[in-house]
């Protein structure tokens, strides 16, 4: 989780105050210990003010920077404290002889503290000022001649000239930090504006194939009926059909023949339904085609499917079954149409009747007639249903062995003269009463 800049600034401001408070305690121990060791000659009273100062500083500071103040005015606080560490220093330096105190270097940890808080002018004004704060201890309390403030200012040149080029360092690394924290930044955002990407690719991907899916069953389904449509026949048959030849191979290969291999087409329609129309308008005769289309379904079986052919027409696919099975299939469906009434809004219940045509393939050989061939037929035998009183189930079987040349067109073509000459047989042929 990151913190936020404000917050680890603050932290920053604290911790800053808390290596002061160390360094003023040593500072101030190593001055007592030097006093009591004759080393050092000051006012305790001096001493206690200057540490007294100091650690009040340290209170104040600490405390602004809790109430996130770090500005007087237009003035950063961080100058004050600053400020109060190079009187510190100066007078440490009084105490432990002047121009020769080796301490004239904590000058520099002020100087640096100075470069990382406050940058390359924060430094040079904290250079300017421990410069003029020794200069002008020592011009106060030693007046040196002129070779002697030669030597200070020289020592001071080389001492901050080479200070200044390395803290120069400080201040690139404290922009470096600052560059590195923003480019953290960007990327984080980068990743997660990335990521809000990602999400909505996904969201837009599943909508897509949410839309594919709606489309294809719109273009797969009836919309009266909800039933599939033809299209949706054409899609699969050609499964069906592969698993019908493969039965057939396999059971020629292994000599077993199974009794229900067969793909069985009903082409069903509904009696009389230009009177529905007439009679009771076409919003009734809508409800009717949508009670037919509940009845077949309840009809078959659950491997089997039912589609809207087109206008009044019906088509099963019974799969897996046998012309026997085929034809109480048939009966079934036909049956339970006319024993079931149809409930219209306007004019009550309303009893229709359908004639069904059935036929299976393979439709002789197996590669004498295509899938086409046998749904054609079964369109066929319900027509001979329709010419024989409607309200009736027939279906077509082939009796010839083996076609002779123009047999296959007479069967698709003439099939009522195909049953005559003794090439198909009508199964079925049922009428309830």
């Amino acid at each position: 989780m990151r913190v936020p800049r404000a917050r680890r600034r603050s932290h920053f401001w604290i911790a800053v105050q808390r290596s002061r408070t160390i360094v003023y305690l040593l500072a101030f121990s190593t001055a007592a210990v030097g006093q009591a060791l004759g080393m050092l000659r000051f006012s305790w009273v001096q001493g206690a003010l200057v540490f007294g100062l100091g650690i009040l500083s340290i209170l104040v500071f600490t405390y602004l920077h809790r109430r996130g103040i770090e500005r007087v005015g237009r003035v950063p606080l961080y100058w004050g404290w600053m400020a109060i560490d190079v009187g510190a220093i100066t007078w440490g330096v009084s105490i432990s002889g002047g121009s020769s105190s080796p301490f004239y270097v904590w000058y520099l940890a002020n100087a640096a503290a100075a470069a990382f808080v406050g940058g390359t002018p924060g430094m040079l004004a904290v250079l300017a000022t421990n410069s003029c704060a020794y200069i002008g201890l020592v011009l106060l309390t030693e007046h040196p001649d002129q070779a002697t403030l030669v030597t200070v200012l020289g020592k001071l040149a080389l001492l901050y000239g080479a200070a200044f080029f390395a803290l120069l360092e400080v201040t690139n690394l404290r922009e470096k930090r600052r560059l590195v924290a923003q480019l953290r930044r960007l990327e984080a955002e980068r990743a997660q504006r990335l990521q809000q990407v990602a999400e909505e690719l996904t969201a837009r991907t599943h909508e897509l194939d949410a839309a594919n899916e709606r489309l294809r069953q719109a273009a797969t389904t009836d919309t009266l009926t909800g039933l599939p449509n033809r299209r949706f026949l054409l899609q699969g048959v050609p499964g069906d059909i592969a698993l019908v030849q493969r039965a057939y191979g396999d059971a020629a290969r292994t000599g077993k023949q199974s009794s229900n291999q067969d793909l069985g087409f009903l082409m069903i329609d509904v009696d009389h339904f230009k009177r529905i129309n007439d009679e009771y308008g076409h919003e009734a005769g809508d409800t009717v085609l949508k009670g037919v289309a509940e009845v077949i379904a309840s009809a078959i079986r659950g491997t089997d499917s039912v589609v809207r052919w087109g206008g009044e027409e019906f088509l099963v696919v019974a799969r897996r079954t046998e012309r026997k099975a085929l034809a109480r299939l048939a009966e079934r469906v036909r049956a339970q149409v006319a024993s079931t009434p149809v409930r219209t809004s306007h004019s009550g219940f309303v009893r229709v009747t359908c004639s069904v045509g059935y036929a299976t393939y393979p439709f002789g050989d197996l590669h004498a007639f295509n899938w086409e061939d046998v749904v054609a037929l079964a369109d066929s035998a319900m027509l001979l249903a329709k010419r024989q009183g409607r309200n009736r189930s027939v279906g077509f079987r082939l009796l010839a062995a083996r076609l002779h040349a123009g047999d296959r067109e007479r069967v698709l073509r003439e099939p009522e003269a195909a049953v005559e000459a003794e090439i198909l047989e009508v199964l079925v042929q049922n009428r309830v009463g």
